[in-house]
């Protein structure tokens, strides 16, 4: 293999390959986004299965389930082409507003690294990389690109550490390196990180793959452990790192240290030797993939409040319901950035309520309020093709002869183009013209509002009457939030009269993110608040769903504040004054502020639930599922209370992380601090379960003091049902948490059934990071167990390791680990 193919080997052929040696019998390897779905090279075309978000899967508490949702991955990135899928992304909630809190887990580490592994596990079953991002601290979208995130070592080590190196134990075959500095130094070439500690200390034999232009070197960045540049075409490997080999400012044994990292990652997905291009892996069929996302989804849901029973909503003792809200007949299923993809189908709610609940209960509908601050894309079911296929119709054109033939033609979901890199293959993007034709049936009659905005110039035309055009040039990071500096213009509806919308978008030439969205607000009559409180009024019970919109929740930028946008908070207020039996239901991926919380009768959080949104609601709202979700992240009154508000989010270049373990669940609060509006692991049930006392036993596995916690639980009341036992420990040292979970598991029960959930602990989970290094445990923890960081209902105690136990007497472990 000559030097110049070796430097191939380390950057990326285009977006989303490294293009392989076939002369040699090395195939290609092919990456995808994720984690939500295996979206492949388009953003546009193709369709995925669209999954509950990360945030939802760790409300399960569950990690078999999770592993199911990575093996169904898994399968669809074979059946795709895809060798890496780039997930799943374990960042914490360090703070409610952050943009991308949807695509992570939780505030914890450690139910983030239980959740990731189990993901890890099922995707990498298939023979299929996963890429765990983002490597690290990369926590909100401010300044992500060159922001620094200052962390003392103990905090970095013990928290935003901890669920990557349980993934890289794991064996994870790839990890992302982020966009941010860690201390100063870019991650993707910061040594202590990525040579130090993850190919040393942890002993790992992974590809370190750069996100995406997030490479800065080309000597820095290879000595300290990056093997992959992307994209492509390379900006530092190539014939730059062909250069810097020849003239001894990197040496060829550092290169080929990266060369055999990826040579085995090759082999382990695609198969050195067997193909230039790996087969197509079979796929699960669409109809269990469906049940996968709509179990999935169900048990992610969390009850956060039930007053007097009011859900489930059973017939005949029900016979009206009023479904309200600006989303509440389609309802928001997925983030937005890199995690979307474009499902075969969604399902809407109100046609799925209307199914489950049967022909005994009458439901209205009325939206209420709209949310004209955030407008949606133009998409599926409210426009097709003029060929009749659901969404838009979009074509790629020449500048220079814009009547010609179309070089190619494909059919998108909605009205929100975005590429990464060339538009049109071959031809810069200012030499193409991009046509998108499609029909609305407008489902309301009234003035709706139609948006434009892309990074370039879009011009619209509605029944073939230029209506508006408008030039931007927004790049980066703020390609992804255009609808702030978007035309609007209002638009004329009437049920049963399609309407033609023709758009003409010229992207600007630069080739990095490329986005054009023609967004759409619906009509918004003057009484629409009066008619969904006469609907709640009339009705025996109200079901509001308070959603975060389309994009709201993005890469890219951070919320801006914890209020639900538009007039939502007063929809449900109004709504709640005259129906004491009123039910939110939030889909949102974050937490948002509740003034109205103790106005209502019930909430559940459905999260972003993927395509299966109105069928897995119906199944909790109905009782066919019974709700076992909890909390993974603090839910607070509003942004004001969150322990890191005042650090946050930075400024200057730097954000500091000065509140140390002191967010979430783990905040020491002092004097009159306020109290979390629902805790860290909160969640209600149809059912009543007991918790009996503990039992502590030790055990020794692999060299290693376990401590075997186990927890009789019995059903009290209700249908059969699924309890969640979690085990809090306090670390015992003045600087550290009041408490941390380090160890949770579940149970399903038949009513009046008792059984045993025994929750293994190792005491290396325990370990605490001093000046010296890891330190174990030496003296008796105190511990408790609950249902609930809040809700703590029987204390324990860890005995040190020397101490006697049933008989039986452990030998001391060192007291240090290297």
């Amino acid at each position: 293999m000559s030097l110049t193919e070796k430097a191939s080997l380390l950057s990326g052929a285009d977006i989303w390959r490294l293009a392989g040696l076939p002369r040699l019998g090395i195939p290609e390897l092919v990456m995808s986004d994720g984690p939500a779905g295996v979206r492949g090279g388009s953003f546009l075309s193709g369709r995925s299965v669209s999954f509950p978000c990360e945030t939802a899967l760790a409300a399960s508490w569950d990690p078999d389930l999770v592993a199911s949702v990575g093996d169904a991955l898994g399968r669809e990135a074979r059946s795709k082409g895809v060798h890496v899928l780039l997930a799943p992304t374990v960042n914490l909630h360090r703070h409610p507003l952050a943009g991308r809190n949807f695509e992570c887990f939780s505030e914890d580490p450690h139910l983030s690294a239980r959740m990731a592994v189990a993901y890890i596990r099922g995707v990498q079953s298939n023979r299929v990389a996963c890429c765990l991002k983002h490597f690290v601290c990369n926590d909100s979208e401010f300044m992500r690109h060159t922001i620094s995130s200052e962390v003392d070592e103990t905090t970095l080590r013990e928290m935003y550490l901890l669920p990557f190196e349980e993934g890289a134990k794991a064996g994870v075959w790839s990890i992302m390196a982020s966009y941010n500095r860690l201390n100063g130094t870019h991650t993707s070439e910061h040594p202590w990180l990525l040579d130090r500690v993850l190919r040393g200390e942890w002993a790992w034999d992974g590809v370190v793959v750069s996100d995406w232009f997030a490479t800065h070197s080309t000597v820095e960045a290879l000595d300290a452990g990056l093997d992959v540049e992307m994209p492509g075409p390379s900006r530092f490997r190539g014939a730059e790192l062909v250069v810097a080999v020849d003239e001894g400012a990197v040496s060829e044994a550092t290169l080929d240290r990266s060369v055999a990292r990826v040579l085995k990652l090759i082999d382990r997905t695609a198969g050195i030797g067997q193909a230039t291009t790996s087969p197509v892996g079979e796929r699960h069929n669409p109809e269990s993939l469906r049940v996968l996302v709509r179990k999935a989804a169900a048990r992610c849901m969390v009850l956060l409040k039930n007053e007097r029973g009011v859900l489930p909503i059973r017939p005949p003792e029900i016979k009206t319901v009023a479904l309200i809200g600006p989303g509440a007949d389609l309802g928001t299923f997925q983030g937005g950035g890199s995690a979307q993809v474009n499902p075969p189908q969604v399902s809407a709610i109100l046609p799925a309520l209307s199914e489950a609940l049967g022909s005994e209960v009458q439901i209205s509908f009325e939206r209420g309020c709209v949310t004209s601050d955030w407008p949606q894309p133009l998409c599926s079911p409210l426009i097709t093709t003029p060929s009749g296929e659901p969404g838009a119709q979009v074509s790629y054109h020449l500048v220079g002869d814009p009547t010609s033939a179309a070089l190619s033609v494909e059919t998108a979901r909605q009205m929100q183009l975005v590429f990464i890199g060339d538009v049109v293959e071959g031809h810069g993007n200012d030499e193409v013209l991009i046509r998108t034709t499609a029909d609305i049936h407008p489902a309301e009659s009234g003035t709706g509002l139609i948006s434009l905005a892309g990074t370039g110039t879009v011009r619209l035309h509605m029944d073939q009457e230029f209506l508006a055009e408008g030039t931007w040039q927004a790049q980066g990071s703020l390609a992804f939030d255009l609808g702030g500096n978007a035309v609007r213009l209002p638009l004329e509806l009437s049920v049963g009269v399609p309407r033609r919308i023709e758009v003409e978008f010229r992207p600007s030439a630069a080739k990095g993110l490329t986005r054009m969205e023609i967004c759409f607000t619906p009509p918004d009559p003057s009484d629409g608040l009066e008619r969904a409180v006469a609907s709640a009024r009339s009705a025996d019970v109200a079901v509001v769903v308070a959603e975060s919109p389309q994009g709201w929740e993005s890469e890219g930028r951070d919320r801006t504040t914890m209020t639900l946008p538009g007039a939502q908070d007063q929809l449900i207020a109004s709504v709640a004054a005259v129906n004491r039996n009123t039910v939110v239901v939030i889909n949102a991926g974050a937490p948002i502020a509740m003034p109205w919380v103790d106005e209502v009768a019930a909430v559940l959080v459905m999260w972003l639930p993927g395509q299966e949104a109105g069928s897995s609601l119906a199944d909790v709202l109905s009782g066919a599922v019974n709700p076992s979700g909890r909390l993974p992240t603090t839910f607070y009154a509003g942004e004001q209370d969150v322990p890191s508000a005042a650090h946050y989010p930075g400024s200057d270049g730097k954000v500091s992380y000065g509140e140390r373990f002191n967010f979430g669940y783990r905040h020491k609060p002092a004097g009159e601090a306020p109290k979390p509006l629902f805790a860290f692991g909160h969640g209600l049930s149809y059912s009543r379960f007991e918790l009996g006392p503990p039992k502590v036993d030790m055990t020794d596995e692999a060299g290693d003091t376990v401590y075997q916690v186990t927890v009789p639980v019995s059903h009290v009341s209700g249908p059969a049902g699924r309890q969640v036992v979690q085990v809090y420990i306090s670390p015992g040292r003045p600087d550290g948490p009041a408490i941390a979970l380090q160890g949770f598991g579940s149970v399903d029960l038949e009513p009046g059934e008792t059984r045993p959930v025994c929750v293994a602990i190792p005491r290396m989970r325990l370990r605490t990071w001093t000046e010296a290094g890891w330190e174990l445990p030496t003296l008796p923890l105190r511990g408790w167990v609950g249902t609930s960081a809040a809700d703590l209902l029987h204390e324990l105690e860890l005995p040190a390791p020397d101490v006697e136990t049933d008989g039986r007497s452990m030998s001391p472990r060192k007291d240090r680990v290297r």
